[in-house]
């Protein structure tokens, strides 16, 4: 404390003063507060002076900075008020003043922790957010900037549309998995596909981890980072379309050109080895040995095709290609092998999707074949405007107590593909017996005319 006088003299200073500023009592006596003052607060401090000495202010409060004796900047608050003698003259001023500088260092910290944290979440190529998990649903809080570049609307707009509406239902229910993984402890990284306010497809690779909550508290908070991977997942996209087409390219040459050639080489030994036999020729032996090479080539050519792109053989006909299946499963004579095919809307998948439910298929199938006990397999094919269903159903023994045994690792697989395409899997245990397998893939939008045929 301090009594100041009204053109700012020192008239007296207790101890904790002299401790703050670094002056002992006779050498703050000998100035006034206008030399202890950081120029840049004096004006305002003069100015509230000056006030409640002409009556304006009855007291005033501050922060401001002083001048320690050794040139450092200590910050204190400030309280002062005015005493009056009997006929109404100021006599001197009662200063408070509290050392505020250990606060003032914390506030200056978290000042500049919050913008180099709003600077690093403004530098993410997607956005940073803030959310709860109540009652196994996510609850969005709070975002930086970057969401409205990815979702084309506020967080607010966001909301009150629903949030869900965004994902398609295999989206959403990867979401929800993700945040049943992150209330129970664990991070959580998933890709996520979304189609934003405008209508625009994006992608986020998002990564989430839940934070400590109070005790009792029902909700888990989470923060986590959301990456915009749209353009990785183009670019992505373009390189498996050139590969694929180049592929199928191969696989035809293999099948068209080499396998016509070898047919046409194993035509000719099959006639030269007839014409042997009968002449009673001793290279008959030798060529029907030539002509079963070449047929046997033949078989080779056509795996490698098949390899190379599973459709190559049924020109790229989705349809074609799981009866392939169908029909080379049904002449094991380990089970009865049924095909069914329903086309609501013509197939608009890119080849690499058809490329890829062909072999979702062909796993499915072998699995159920080779592993289930089945007599029965039914293979299905739904075609809707949205959505290729196909379903793989055995009346086996079904899945075991450990999770997709009998599958070996033919499920990571199929999950796998699944995932690259943006399809959905399912594979479980059937409540009347057998196991179930469900593959779902969005299909672009299309308007033609619905058209039901089986198969």
């Amino acid at each position: 404390m301090a009594l100041v006088a009204p053109d700012g003299r020192w008239l007296k200073v207790n101890r904790s003063l002299c401790g703050i500023v670094g002056y002992t009592r006779d050498e703050l006596l000998a100035t006034d507060f206008q030399s202890l003052t950081y120029p840049k607060d004096l004006d305002s401090d003069i100015e509230q002076m000056r006030q409640v000495l002409d009556g304006s202010l009855s007291h005033y409060d501050m922060e401001k900075r002083y001048i320690h004796k050794d040139g450092h900047i200590v910050w204190v608050m400030l309280s002062v008020s005015l005493v009056r003698d009997e006929t109404g003259q100021p006599m001197y001023c009662v200063a408070q003043i509290q050392d505020i500088s250990e606060r003032k260092r914390v506030e200056g910290r978290l000042i500049e922790s919050e913008q180099r944290y709003r600077t690093v979440t403004d530098l993410v190529p997607g956005f940073v957010f803030e959310g709860a998990v109540r009652r196994g649903y996510p609850h969005p809080i709070w975002v930086s900037e970057g969401f409205e570049r990815v979702y084309g609307c506020t967080l607010e707009r966001f909301i009150e549309l629903g949030g869900k509406g965004f994902y398609d239902r295999a989206t959403w229910a990867q979401i929800l998995e993700g945040v049943s993984t992150v209330a129970s402890g664990a991070d959580v990284t998933l890709n996520v596909s979304l189609k934003n306010a405008e209508g625009a497809e994006r992608w986020l690779r998002v990564v989430a981890r839940a934070v400590p909550h109070e005790v009792g508290s029902d909700t888990t908070r989470v923060l986590g980072v959301a990456e915009d991977i749209t353009e990785r997942k183009r670019l992505e996209h373009a390189l498996s379309e050139a590969t694929h087409r180049e592929h199928e390219r191969l696989g035809q040459e293999i099948h068209d050109g080499l396998g016509q050639e070898l047919t046409g080489l194993a035509y000719l030994a099959s006639s030269l080895a007839t014409e042997a036999t009968r002449g009673g020729s001793p290279l008959a032996r030798e060529l029907t040995k030539l002509a079963n090479v070449a047929r046997h080539a033949i078989d080779t050519c056509r795996s490698i095709a098949r390899g190379v792109s599973p459709l190559t053989e049924s020109r790229g006909s989705l349809v074609q290609s799981l009866q392939q299946i169908v029909d080379i499963a049904a002449a094991s004579g380990c089970a009865r092998v049924n095909f069914e095919s329903i086309e609501n809307a013509p197939l608009a998948l890119p080849s690499e999707s058809c490329d890829q439910l062909h072999r979702i298929t062909q796993e499915a199938v072998n699995n159920a074949v080779k592993h289930s006990a089945a007599d029965c397999i039914d293979v299905s094919l739904q075609i809707n405007p949205a959505l290729v269903r196909i379903k793989v159903l055995d009346n086996g023994r079904g899945l075991p107590v450990s999770k997709g045994a009998h599958f070996g690792l033919g499920i990571d697989g199929m999950r796998q593909r699944a995932q690259t395409i943006g399809a959905q899997l399912w594979v479980e245990t059937r409540r009347v017996g057998g196991a179930s397998v469900v593959c779902e893939c969005p299909q672009p939008a299309s308007s033609e005319m619905p058209q039901i045929s089986k198969k």
